[in-house]
Parts: C-alpha cells; structure tokens; sequence
C-alpha cells in the first residue's frame, strides 16, 4: 500500500560521507557489529574477511585507515602490515591492530612491522572509535611544504620523508607524527602527559608502553646506537626531547 516507503529509504554507503575505514577481520560477528558502530558515527566501512582480500582492497580503492586483526586464515596480521608499509599507495595509512593476542612480545611485534596502534580484544566500541578518531586526526594534518633539520635528521613534511646521515629511513604514520612534532619545538622537553596528549589526544586510552614502543622504534632507525641514543633524548624523570647536533 504505501509507495512512499522505498523511496524514503536510502542505502547508508549512498548517504555516508566520512574517512574510509577498511576493516579486515575474518570474525562477521565483529565484523557486523564494528560496521553498525561505525556507520552510525557517518563512517563509510569496507569490509575484508581474509588478508589477500584486504590488500586487494587497499590496493585498489582510496582508504583512509586500516583495523587490522593478526589471526587471519591466510595471511599473518604481520605480513600484511608489512606488506602495507612497503606499497607506496598503503605506506603511509595509519593502521590498528585488532587482536585476541594481548601479550606484550606481540604488542612489540606488531608495532614494530609498521602498526601505529593496538588494541587487544575484547574492546570497548567507544575506545576503538576514540583510537580510530586520533589515528584520523594525525594523519589528517596537512604537512607544511617544508623541510626541517636538526642536527643529522632532514625532515620533508611535504613528501612525508625523512633523511638520517644521508640516507632514507622508513617511518610509520606515528613515528613520523612524534619525530615531526619534536623537530619542531627541538631542544625543549615534553612530558609523557603532553605527547600522548598532543599525539593522541586527552580523552584518549594509549597506554605509556605504547609510547615507549614508539620511541624504541625510532632509535632503533635514526640513532647510530640505539641503547646510546644523541639525538632523541630521554630525560629521565621529566620526558623526552629531540637533540641538536650542534648542542652534543
């Protein structure tokens, strides 16, 4: 009887305007009820239930972050993240993992292959969307067309690149987002509080660790000795600081 009815109905992907999340989870519970959680807040979602299908997607249409989990049926979480660091169309995405493997080996690991977040289940929807938020946030920062230099490092905000020594160096998003930030305000100390603030955000749930991880990562890329680092600082009992050459 009433003519009205499909008519008023619009599909969500048609209405939706927001980032582009593409989810790649092999569990269609979770699946499903990420998708609602997210298309509810006006994100558009993309869904892959394996990895290769995954990187298919990634590859092929624009994305604007990507929830991975590691236990997938055919492709290793890792591999993948790996994978998408090495792509020039994917390696600069900011990527979540989303995984059952809480330990802190498969925190490190996964951070180290290129992730700039984790979160292990079982998660609350507000904190995955608050991590989703802050990844957004970062990335979504349009560079300034110049270049920095502090001592060894040369940073192309531009091109998003770094050179150490003359000689490239691989970032991930969030290695890139708290080198960029000290380059800028060099030779001051910031807080724990102040970097996760300004990284993160305040109503964020980064755990201190985390931020350690970041950190080892990036010593181990920039520094000529990472356990002896010259460049970025740790001052013990206030936070960390990105060191002059000159000021050795």
């Amino acid at each position: 009887m009433s003519q009205s009815s499909p008519s008023s109905t619009v599909p969500a992907k048609e209405i939706l305007t927001g980032p582009i999340v593409l989810l790649i989870e092999d569990d269609r519970d979770i699946t499903r009820l990420i998708e609602r959680e997210l298309v509810s807040r006006h994100y558009r979602v993309e869904m892959a239930h394996t990895g290769r299908n995954g990187l298919e997607i990634a590859r092929r249409q624009p994305v604007d972050l990507i929830v991975l989990d590691l236990l997938l049926p055919d492709l290793s979480g890792f591999d993948l993240c790996k994978l998408l660091r090495q792509e020039p169309a994917t390696r600069a995405l900011p990527i979540l993992i989303l995984t059952a493997l809480a330990g802190e080996e498969d925190r490190i690991r996964g951070l180290e292959y290129g992730a700039d977040d984790y979160l292990s289940k079982p998660f609350s929807m507000r904190e995955l969307v608050t991590r989703i938020r802050s990844l957004l946030r970062r990335s979504g920062m349009e560079p300034r067309p110049e270049k920095a230099t502090v001592g060894e490092l040369s940073i192309d905000r531009q091109r998003h690149e770094v050179i150490v020594r003359g000689q490239g160096v691989e970032l991930t998003p969030t290695e890139f987002a708290i080198l960029d930030f000290l380059a800028k305000h060099h030779g001051q100390v910031f807080t724990r509080e102040q970097l996760l603030t300004h990284l993160w955000g305040e109503d964020c749930f980064i755990l201190d660790h985390n931020l350690d991880v970041h950190m080892y990562a990036l010593r181990r890329k920039i520094e000529r000795d990472p356990k002896r680092p010259t460049l970025l600082l740790t001052i013990r009992g206030v936070g960390f600081k990105l060191n002059d050459e000159d000021e050795r």
